[in-house]
């Protein structure tokens, strides 16, 4: 890179050697950055940086400034996605949902689940509680409540189809 003002003969061939470099430019970029709006943007933003440089001074290698200005680009944007993580609205609203609603739906489930579970027989409700929410062994369960395997197996299974059968009737 030259110190050297630049006509416009000058600034011409730096600007058709920037065209022809902007695949190499978007491919250097692609490879450092995921999203393809990020990419546009970054190589936007080398272009426009490198080209004001081109105005003030003659640059003997258009594809190696701008590859250096790509480098400080990438980190400019880096450093401002780490001191502002932002959602974009299609990933947010669009693309599966808000968390707000998927809050209430799973609010909803666990509602109609504590109903299902309420309306057992205690001994079954508190055979399955033990076993799927404390994560008690079988055995534990039937020495602890004085059962047998079998009789704690048949209050396991019977809950789930209980639970299931339930759910699927509201439909979850």
């Amino acid at each position: 890179m030259s110190d050297k003002p630049v006509g416009s003969n000058s600034c011409s061939s730096a600007t058709q050697a920037l065209v022809a470099a902007i695949p190499k430019i978007t491919r250097y970029i692609s490879s450092k950055v995921d999203k393809q709006a990020d990419v546009d943007d970054i190589v936007q933003e080398t272009l426009s940086r490198t080209l004001r440089s081109a105005e003030l001074k003659r640059l003997d290698s258009p594809l190696a400034y701008a590859l250096r200005v790509a480098k400080s680009a990438l980190y400019d944007h880096w450093h401002q996605a780490s001191r502002h993580p932002t959602e974009t609205l299609d990933e947010h609203l669009l693309c599966g949902g808000s968390d707000l609603e998927a809050r209430e739906l799973d609010s909803r489930k666990l509602d109609d689940l504590i109903e299902v579970l309420d309306a057992m027989p205690p001994l079954r409700r508190e055979v399955f509680k033990r076993r799927r929410v404390e994560g008690q062994s079988r055995e534990q369960i039937a020495n602890e409540l004085g059962l047998s395997l079998e009789s704690v197996k048949k209050h396991i299974n019977r809950a789930l189809v209980d639970i299931t059968l339930a759910m699927e009737t509201r439909g979850w």
